[in-house]
């Protein structure tokens, strides 16, 4: 099982932590260019300065120098002894509910392998891995956390936690929610607290390395650290097992708690190969039952997990993939899976039962004819669900596929099976917050 330590992470300096909010950022995969922008204009101690730096090849030697001046000004100060962090965020889904995500900041030992202990779900680049190396290499610094959860749990240590919450945070971030149809436009509130308690971090670490870990979000952040503590050993093969290279940096929340949220990804579809939009029913009648509704009561109705219709018309324990198309006009034709063969998926492995995965095999594979090929160049993605229909009825689109979103369980046989979703599949909201707490490799 996977070794949870606390550690010294270096965080703002207490004036400048009056203004985090200028301060911190998303993870750098979802920061488009015109963010990276935004957020440099914030301020000159932004964190994106660090995670996504400017320039060309030597970019990566400038976010170290960058890196080295703010620890020696004291912008970046370390903490003075090591620590767990209680790490809360308070968000909004459009259904109008307010949930809160706790979940704990540490370092992490790496295992030997990929796939042992600590089980990830998505497919990693290549080119991403390598960027991401780079930087780290030249930094030697986790600047991001991955986002992984545990199956567990245990009252007394998840009551010392409310207890904890219960006081004034350390450190407190507004920022504002990621946009979408699935989400609130309210703020999200992140708090963090420090525990140095030596005999609250012994419990928590005799807990949490007990469970196997699941990771949510950062997968190219974890393959990252396992590439950076390979160059390393390669550099020294005696390396001490305590080596700050074996650990990464996790922040680690219950499976089941109420604050994981996971949001559907839809699919928009242009240039279908010999499909008519007036024959895309006929197309999907052999393996949906099909019914419509009008579109503007589709998109009204929603769940803290997406669309209300779709989940409704999946099976009450949502096991029966579901699907909304829609092709233009005012309706939404609504399918729910044949039931001969959604029973035939329970036989299969839990990658084939998804619905992302009946989407892509079955309905644009088999009933649309696109191939994988092709639907790398046709296929977009998209969390908005009233800018997809908007975009089909412009006409950019011929068709946008609306899913429900995977269940944390489906999730989690995925990765204990040791295989990988299709791309896409899972979007856990909301993203962790980059620059409250950076974990050192030196």
């Amino acid at each position: 099982m996977p070794l949870v330590k606390p550690f010294q992470a270096y965080r703002f300096n207490s004036e400048l932590k009056k203004e985090l909010s200028l301060l911190t950022a998303p993870p750098y995969d979802v920061i488009s260019p015109n963010e990276s922008s935004r957020l440099r204009s914030l301020h000159p101690n932004n964190v994106v300065r660090l995670i996504l730096p400017e320039g060309g090849a030597d970019r990566y030697d400038a976010a170290r120098s960058l890196y080295q001046e703010w620890r020696d000004q004291g912008v970046l100060v370390a903490d003075p002894e090591e620590a767990f962090y209680l790490y809360e965020q308070e968000f909004s889904l459009k259904d109008g509910s307010r949930q809160v995500r706790q979940s704990i900041i540490c370092r992490v030992r790496l295992p030997e392998r990929e796939g042992e202990e600590i089980l990830g779900h998505e497919h990693t680049f290549q080119d991403v891995r390598d960027d991401r190396l780079r930087l780290v290499s030249a930094c030697r610094a986790n600047f991001s956390s991955v986002l992984a959860l545990y199956p567990e749990t245990a009252p007394e240590i998840e009551g010392y936690l409310q207890k904890t919450s219960d006081t004034p945070p350390e450190d407190e971030v507004i920022t504002e929610a990621a946009l979408s149809a699935s989400t609130s436009p309210e703020p999200i509130r992140h708090r963090l607290w420090r525990i140095s308690d030596k005999n609250a971090q012994r419990s928590m670490s005799d807990f949490l390395s007990a469970q196997k870990l699941f990771i949510a979000d950062g997968h190219h952040r974890f393959a990252t650290a396992m590439n950076y503590r390979e160059r390393m050993r390669q550099k020294d093969p005696a390396l001490d097992p305590g080596a700050p290279c074996n650990f990464v940096m996790m922040t680690l929340a219950h499976f089941d708690s109420e604050g994981v949220s996971i949001l559907p990804t839809h699919r928009l579809i242009k240039k279908l190969p010999n499909v008519e939009t007036a024959s895309i029913r006929d197309r999907v009648s052999d393996l949906l039952d099909i019914y419509e509704v009008d579109a503007a009561e589709f998109l009204a109705q929603k769940t803290a997990r997406g669309l209300a219709v779709l989940e409704k018309t999946a099976s009450p324990n949502g096991e029966t993939p579901a699907f909304g198309l829609f092709t233009g006009g005012d309706t939404v034709l609504v399918g729910r899976l044949k039931e001969s063969i959604a029973e035939g998926l329970k036989s299969q492995d839990p990658v084939e039962q998804l619905d992302v995965s009946f989407l892509h095999n079955q309905l644009l594979g088999s009933a649309f004819g696109l191939d994988e090929e092709t639907s790398q160049k046709n296929v977009h993605y998209t969390r908005d669900e009233e800018e997809a229909v908007d975009l089909v009825r412009k006409g950019e689109y011929q068709m946008v596929v609306f899913l429900n979103s995977p269940r944390p369980e489906q999730v989690r046989a995925v990765a204990s099976s040791g295989d990988r979703m299709p791309a896409k599949s899972t979007y856990f909201y909301p993203k962790v917050l980059t620059g409250l707490a950076i974990h050192s490799l030196e």
